[in-house]
């Protein structure tokens, strides 16, 4: 009879141990998800591409790099991608001077491939990829 209850006994605790170990794998470890911010300038939303040449030849000139972000069948003009909100406060002041429109933009990255070609500084590649 006293085995039995050490049996009894250890049969709970292993289920207690198994019950806890369940749990910690699949309610508390949770894969992470790599999330980035970048933020961007958009000085221009055309439906020609004469406007978007004209306004990119613009930029040139003045100084600023600029890229270019499908959204439906309009294509906007983007300035100032970076990873870092403070760093377009200067981009923001130059515009200003120069007095281009602006809107300032943010969009989360979750792909893990979008986030590498960011890292890497592929900004066009980056804006192929995102769908606005």
């Amino acid at each position: 009879m006293r085995q039995r209850r050490w049996i009894i006994c250890i049969a709970v605790c292993v289920s207690f141990i198994c019950s806890f170990i369940y749990y910690c794998l699949f309610t508390m470890i949770q894969p992470k998800v790599e999330e980035m911010t970048i933020y961007m300038i958009q000085v221009g939303l055309y439906e020609k591409s004469n406007s978007i040449d004209k306004m990119r030849q613009s930029l040139k000139e003045d100084g600023f790099t600029s890229y270019t972000l499908k959204n439906g069948d309009k294509t906007a003009v983007i300035v100032g991608l970076t990873q870092e909100k403070e760093e377009l406060i200067t981009i923001l002041e130059q515009l200003k001077d120069k007095s281009y429109s602006y809107v300032e933009k943010s969009v989360t990255l979750q792909d893990e491939e979008v986030i590498s070609l960011m890292k890497q500084e592929a900004y066009e590649k980056v804006l192929e990829r995102i769908e606005t």
